[in-house]
């Protein structure tokens, strides 16, 4: 017995073993008997990025543009039809 402890080999693998048990009841802890943290409301993707798009785009006041964005509006549904 004394011959086996007296192998480094088997010495690397003892500490090896102790860290790796030691990392497993430390996950096992987390995992289990720590509360987790508050989870956050689920948001529609849509809605996410509906948002996005408001902060990107800014709102048409020209009544010029917004006139040519209503003949391009209608000449892509009639394209599209």
């Amino acid at each position: 017995m004394k011959e086996f402890f007296s192998n480094p080999a088997v010495w690397f693998v003892l500490i090896v073993l102790m860290f790796g048990l030691l990392a497993l009841i430390i996950f096992l802890i987390r995992k289990f008997f720590i509360n987790k943290k508050e989870e956050k409301p689920e948001i529609d993707e849509a809605q996410i990025a509906e948002e996005r798009l408001n902060n990107i785009l800014e709102t048409v006041e020209d009544d010029k543009d917004l006139d040519q964005f209503e003949e391009s509006s209608k000449q892509v549904e009639e394209d599209v039809k």
